[in-house]
């Protein structure tokens, strides 16, 4: 997960930077070329394979069809890194030239979908996986506290109160011969240490599932980028037939 995670990281960051280059680099003329034909045909279809899992995992019967041909993991995997080498073919086929609306709303949502893509895959994830492992530590220490608080009358019982006197011999001996003093050992001390540890954790999952809802906006903000995207994609595919069939008129 943290390779993948560096992998997809250095490739938004690269995408970025060809995005940004725009700044020095324009060829106009690239996009109705030979070759910039070839790179936009490519992009937009390697754009539709991410369309392959979201209908997978959207449509039950599909999903279960698919189960032990094609995992669903497997489908995110191509769904992501298909939508980042898309994006890069995009680029090159603009060829750096930003001058109609239809293009310059196409990019913006198309990295607007994949900056999306990217915080609700890794950023959502690792929030609910930490939620798990602290909502399972919860459980473990409620368990513990259960121990001890069966074990602390029949502590109480067994043992006398002891005396200032004799409670600082002992805390002296103690340290002098770095051996646990009674407080350390006793189950209701234990119990209350139990207790703010139940506490802390508590807090911390209340803060990571308050996390965890405000990143799911960024899951709605990405199927929103990514309808508004496929729908600026089809018209300019319509728009690059249209110019091409007056072209050879």
């Amino acid at each position: 997960m943290e390779r993948e995670r560096t992998v997809l990281t250095a490739l938004l960051l690269l995408l970025l930077g060809l995005w940004l280059s725009f700044f020095v680099h324009q060829s106009p003329r690239f996009a109705g070329s030979a070759w910039g034909g070839v790179l936009g045909v490519s992009a937009a279809l390697l754009m539709l394979v991410p369309l392959a899992y979201t209908l997978v995992k959207r449509i039950a019967w599909l999903k279960e069809a698919m189960k032990d041909i094609l995992p669903l993991a497997q489908l995110l995997k191509w769904h992501v890194y298909a939508s980042i080498l898309g994006a890069f073919l995009a680029i090159l086929h603009s060829g750096h030239k930003f001058q109609s609306w239809l293009g310059i709303a196409l990019m913006a949502f198309m990295l607007l979908a994949i900056l999306s893509g990217y915080i609700g895959r890794h950023f959502l994830r690792y929030v609910s996986l930490e939620l798990k492992e602290r909502a399972q530590t919860l459980v473990g220490l409620r368990a513990a506290y259960d121990d001890l608080a069966r074990r602390i009358p029949a502590h109480s019982a067994d043992q006398s109160v002891p005396t200032f006197i004799e409670r600082f011999r002992k805390s002296l001996a103690s340290s002098i011969a770095g051996t646990p003093t009674v407080s350390e050992i006793d189950p209701s001390v234990e119990a209350i240490e139990i207790t703010d540890a139940i506490a802390d954790m508590e807090y911390a999952i209340n803060m990571d599932d308050a996390i965890q809802r405000k990143l799911r906006i960024w899951l709605v903000v990405h199927i929103g980028t990514s309808i508004a995207f496929y729908v600026l994609l089809l018209l300019h595919i319509v728009a690059g037939i249209q110019f091409g069939l007056r072209w050879f008129s």
